[in-house]
């Protein structure tokens, strides 16, 4: 977390340090390319606020929409990735960005405290940043770290990584195989869907209150450890106290046939599990 910190107050090199890139489009507050199928895209950000969508068309669109006057590019760096550079520079200082890629594209985002949306896209979204709001939506993996920016991920087709210092972390799933891995030291964190056969949804917090809200096709079997918070088995799981490798109440239970797993580990955080 210190190196993300570093790498996003230090920003990027200027311009004139680095080699020249081919130019796939250019224009005053925006500009756009055609492109052949998906693309992998990266962009640099401080407190712009940054939507990415699904292009209607096959091609790769960038827009500062409160900036008519500012130069836009998009630059290749190499195979299917591009970057956009802005009046000359690689970091968008502020604004209101809208970028529309090819669906299936990636997505690399590292922003300082601007909002970031990425929704329905489909491919792979990776975000670093620091208090700024983040909602992905439709995207295959993800892979969110930042320090206490809100974090909301919905209908994840693949695996979902958070690590967050005390931002909330919400994720709603709507299809039973989820695959979270979830760290955070004080944020409260939310999971809201079924869980079964495929599921594996791991939470370890210090002191940030877990709520698992699962819909009734769920099956699992659920093993959680809180050395001082509560567990409310309001599903319910029927949990029981095991012996286990870690110091605290270690308790393991059984939803349905038990075909998903859910781990949850808390330092003084509640755990609770609920119906839908």
């Amino acid at each position: 977390m210190k190196a993300l910190l570093a790498a996003l107050a230090l920003g990027l090199p200027a311009a004139a340090e680095r080699p020249p890139r081919p130019v796939l489009g250019s224009g005053n507050g925006s500009t756009s390319a055609p492109m052949r199928g998906p693309v992998t895209f990266s962009l640099r950000s401080y407190a712009a606020d940054v939507d990415v969508v699904a292009s209607a068309q096959p091609r790769l669109a960038v827009s500062v929409t409160d900036k008519p006057g500012m130069r836009v590019a998009l630059l290749s760096t190499g195979g299917d990735r591009i970057e956009a550079e802005f009046a000359g520079k690689r970091q968008l200082h502020d604004g209101r960005l809208r970028i529309e890629v090819p669906r299936g594209s990636s997505i690399d985002v590292s922003a300082v405290s601007g909002r970031v949306s990425v929704s329905g896209v489909g491919g792979r979204v990776r975000i670093r940043g620091m208090s700024g709001e983040v909602k992905v939506a439709g995207a295959t993996e993800v892979d969110v770290e930042t320090v206490d920016g809100a974090v909301e991920v919905s209908d994840a087709a693949g695996q979902v990584r958070i690590h967050t210092i005390s931002g909330t972390s919400q994720v709603i799933a709507s299809e039973p195989a989820s695959r979270i891995e979830l760290e955070t030291s004080s944020g409260q964190v939310s999971f809201r869907g079924p869980c079964g056969k495929g599921c594996h949804l791991d939470v370890d917090t210090v002191s940030g209150e877990v709520r698992f809200v699962l819909g009734p096709e769920s099956s699992f079997a659920a093993s959680v450890i809180s050395t001082s918070g509560k567990v409310h088995d309001d599903l319910p799981v029927g949990f029981r106290a095991a012996g286990g490798p870690s110091e605290g109440a270690w308790s393991e239970g059984r939803y349905g046939d038990g075909d998903g797993v859910i781990e949850c580990e808390t330092f003084s955080g509640d755990i609770s599990f609920a119906a839908r």
